[in-house]
């Protein structure tokens, strides 16, 4: 209820009722392995890297120590997933750049879950008020499969290397924000937030 500004009456009364009748399955699924030592939806706030400032809110954190397992639970249905779980693929952008095409977004910058893993790491990492080491990085899909209606989920160990990628694409995007370059979207047909956009342009027109 608090991003319900973010639809429109027609998407938030849909989105409420399936809610209601996922969560109860998922729940009763996964409630006695959920550790007892995590925070819920923990804030970061100004984590600066290479003087860059971050935030982000985590749903989860699970600790053994020091050591922290970030959760972050997914909509969709999880077989959708796979591309976004992918890292960047330097063969699949060698071939399209050899075709004469423009590379796919997902395999020059990675897919969206993977990256937001590799972010994860960097803000977990960086936390100066702690002495946190991120173990893995783990999506729950709060919706089942469609064929085995079971509920899956998908554990990343993200490496160094993996670390300084997403760190040169994070300074390559504040450089391009501090210069005012922005576009029209990030170019991904699929992107639920460029759609929300039009789809919010077409309403306003209406009205």
């Amino acid at each position: 209820r608090r991003h319900e500004e973010s639809f429109t009456q027609a998407e938030f009364k849909r989105r409420l009722e399936y809610g209601e009748a996922l969560l109860p399955g998922f729940y009763a699924t996964h409630r006695d392995s959920w550790k007892q030592d995590a925070l819920v939806e923990y804030p970061f706030r100004n984590i600066l890297m290479d003087g860059i400032p971050l935030n982000g809110k985590l749903d989860m954190l699970e600790f053994s120590g020091s050591h922290v397992t970030v959760v972050d639970y997914k909509t969709g249905n999880p077989q959708n997933a796979r591309k976004k779980l992918q890292p960047p693929d330097p063969d699949k952008v060698a071939k399209a750049l050899a075709e004469g095409r423009e590379p796919a977004v997902d395999d020059l910058l990675g897919g969206d879950y993977w990256r937001q893993a590799v972010f994860y790491r960097i803000l977990v990492e960086q936390e100066p008020r702690r002495s946190w080491v991120m173990a893995s990085a783990r999506f729950e899909f709060v919706e089942p499969e469609k064929e085995s209606g079971a509920f899956k989920n998908a554990r990343f160990e993200v490496s160094d290397g993996e670390v300084e990628l997403v760190k040169e694409q994070i300074r390559g995007v504040y450089a391009k924000i501090r210069a005012k370059e922005f576009g029209a979207g990030c170019g991904k047909p699929d992107c639920e937030w460029c759609s929300f956009v039009k789809r919010m342009e077409r309403q306003n027109r209406a009205i």
